[in-house]
């Protein structure tokens, strides 16, 4: 919302239908949990190739699924027919319990934060630093003015 200036007009003039799907979007370009590691049980093979024989470690990403099918991955579109189709909350018996609550936090922040300030802005210079994890993606600092 911060580096795209018409997202943010699109939230200021309709937060309750653009945040969810800004919610959507950011979770899908930048999942906070970004994998894990597993330990195979049995002979595995993924996309035609063959894990080593188990046990073995594999490290999986499931922040990149919602990336790899797209055209343009970085760039922020919140009209994609396919908004809610990322994993950064599990799918299926691995969908995360707390994500309808992480989504109502989201919006209870976004909606606070727009009515609050709404000349928030990212300050000047500012240049993201994200904090140094193969796992969790984060922001170091945000940097903002109003």
């Amino acid at each position: 919302m911060l580096e795209n200036p018409g997202v943010r007009e699109r939230i200021l003039a309709d937060p309750a239908r653009a945040i969810p799907k800004l919610t959507e979007e950011a979770l899908r370009r930048d999942a906070p949990h970004r994998g894990l590691f597993r330990i195979t049980t049995r002979e595995v093979e993924l996309g035609g190739t063959a894990l080593p024989p188990a046990p073995a470690a594999a490290a999986v990403r499931v922040g990149q699924p919602g990336r790899d099918h797209l055209r343009r991955p970085d760039e922020v579109d919140m009209d994609r027919p396919n908004v809610r189709d990322h994993l950064a909350f599990g799918r299926g018996l691995h969908s995360c319990p707390g994500a309808p609550m992480a989504r109502a936090e989201i919006r209870v922040a976004l909606e606070t934060l727009i009515r609050r300030l709404p000349g928030l802005r990212l300050a000047d210079g500012y240049r993201p630093v994200y904090i140094a994890s193969y796992f969790f993606r984060g922001l170091e600092t945000l940097d903002v003015s109003w």
